[in-house]
């Protein structure tokens, strides 16, 4: 449930910033206020199962719980991210190209996908969907690098302006950062349903 107002709070965040409308920058305010607020429920729950005496594979779960939780709350403050720049266009009065808008639009099609496949994947403990979150976010790298190329020469040759520049690369990084999160939850179930599965390796250190 976490993971989903997460990922509905993005997708709302970059709404905004297509429609410019307030109305859904405050609701991602409220949302992400949600969002904390399960974080601190999740974790204070998973520090009193840690504390039980549990088998060391159960013990190995649990520490990755603790991972996934934070990637979900990152997920979050990534969404807020936006819509703080959102906000800020609407105030200062920054617009995009149409060009800049569809290459945002397409950038978030494959990052929100990318992080839907991994909460399915956590959701039902499923590597094919694990897999897709993997070959997903490889195409948000890609996707990242080529756009922030491409909109670098646009401000190079004077094509926009640099406050509408700054903001589109910074929308690019936080959509960057979610599908990393989404392939370190992905990376969790990949992990837990190795063939022979080792429980005495680390468990697995997520990207911050």
């Amino acid at each position: 449930h976490m993971g989903r107002v997460a990922l509905n709070n993005v997708r709302l965040a970059m709404e905004s910033v297509y429609d410019r409308d307030p109305e859904k920058i405050k609701k991602v305010y409220e949302n992400e206020r949600t969002i904390n607020n399960l974080d601190k429920i999740l974790t204070e729950y998973l520090v009193k199962v840690n504390n039980l005496s549990l088998s060391e594979d159960q013990h190995f779960i649990i520490r990755n719980l603790f991972y996934t939780i934070n990637d979900m709350e990152r997920v979050g403050d990534h969404a807020e991210n936006i819509a703080e720049l959102a906000e800020e266009m609407e105030r200062e009065e920054i617009t995009f190209s149409n060009m800049a808008l569809d290459e945002l639009s397409e950038m978030t099609k494959v990052t929100l996908a990318s992080y839907e496949n991994a909460l399915k994947a956590l959701e039902n403990n499923d590597i094919t969907y694990a897999m897709k979150t993997a070959v997903l976010e490889e195409q948000v790298d890609a996707l990242e690098k080529k756009l922030r190329a491409s909109h670098i020469d646009r401000l190079s040759n004077a094509e926009c302006n640099v406050n509408s520049g700054i903001h589109f690369l910074e929308m690019l990084g936080n959509l960057e950062r979610v599908s990393d999160h989404a392939m370190n939850i992905a990376q969790v179930v990949l992990n837990e349903n190795r063939v022979e599965k080792n429980y005495h390796d680390e468990a697995i250190m997520p990207v911050v």
